[in-house]
């Protein structure tokens, strides 16, 4: 007796790898548009944190020094401090299955 998969489990093999294919598309394509829009959104912070800053920079120094201009700083901070990272895209389930031989030897 041969040890591999069988007729039925070839074919529910292929469905799953149909169905796993066609969720990473749609999954990589959600991945792209968000990754479009937190790059908009570095863009726009990056630009209003400079317009702050600038607008920061022309105070004078005793102002920066206030109450006002210290909040304003802290301020500044946090919008200097923000961080978008994403989390990269998990490998490809359907290719890790993909891969597994049909039968022993064959790998």
């Amino acid at each position: 007796m041969a040890f591999r998969l069988t007729k039925g489990q070839l074919r529910q093999k292929q469905t799953l790898l149909t169905t796993l294919r066609e969720a990473e598309q749609a999954f990589e394509g959600a991945v792209t548009a968000y990754n479009g829009a937190v790059e908009q959104a570095r863009e726009w912070l990056q630009k209003t944190a400079d317009g702050i800053r600038s607008e920061y920079d022309s105070k004078s120094e005793r102002w920066q020094d206030n109450r006002t201009g210290q909040a304003v700083s802290v301020w500044l901070d946090e919008w200097d401090n923000i961080d978008a990272d994403l989390v990269e895209l998990p490998e490809s389930v359907a290719s890790a299955i993909e891969d597994l031989s049909d039968q022993p030897g064959n790998g």
